[in-house]
């Protein structure tokens, strides 16, 4: 479960991304199972990033991004 400020999510966004910012850095925590019922109401549901690939025996390959000009 997850709470915030700034959850926006409504129906049909399950399957979206979950992240959160960490100076300017943007990290995936989870897939969204569930969100708010109604505008403005939290919280949301999300599996973590780990569970998801335990449950479907799956490794995360990170990348290096480029460089910004």
């Amino acid at each position: 479960r997850a709470t915030g400020a700034e959850c926006t999510s409504r129906k049909g966004d399950s399957s979206s991304p979950v992240y959160t910012r960490v100076d300017g850095v943007a990290y995936a925590v989870g897939i969204l199972s569930c969100g708010q019922a109604k505008p403005g109401s939290c919280p949301f549901y999300f599996t973590p990033v780990k569970l998801a690939l335990r449950q479907f025996g799956l490794k995360l390959i990170r990348t290096a991004s480029p460089a910004s000009s």
